[in-house]
């Protein structure tokens, strides 16, 4: 791969810097990886009776640091438990989110927990 033609990614956190070129964040996912499952109905942001009662306050202070974003579009990062950043519009993402916390698939919910720890700031490294 030719550097001068790739793309690269920095992320900062509280852990320091990470470059990632486009390369790693975007390559083909092979068949037999582990995706989260679509939610079995259209999740809305008032269904807020599914969402597990130890999360529910962190959903909804993640819910509104999503919509104060004056951005359209954010990104979903939960890499330690083995989710591919993906980025979405505010809406999509919240949807996104609440589907896998609600889903019931424990691995399914720490990726959602992590992604809205990360986005506001509270992410403990593993």
């Amino acid at each position: 791969m030719n550097t001068e033609q790739s793309s690269f990614l920095v992320f900062a956190g509280q852990q320091g810097f990470a470059v990632v070129s486009e390369h790693d964040c975007f390559m083909p996912v092979a068949d037999d990886a582990m995706i989260p499952p679509a939610p079995p109905k259209p999740v809305t942001l008032a269904e807020h009776t599914e969402i597990p009662p130890e999360y529910a306050a962190l959903y909804q202070q993640y819910a509104e640091k999503v919509e104060e974003n004056k951005l359209p579009d954010m990104m979903f990062i939960a890499l330690d438990y083995g989710h591919q950043i993906i980025q979405l519009q505010k809406k999509d993402l919240l949807k996104w989110t609440l589907s896998l916390l609600t889903c019931g698939i424990e691995n399914n919910v720490q990726q959602a927990v992590e992604a809205m720890s990360r986005t506001l700031g509270i992410w403990r490294m593993k």
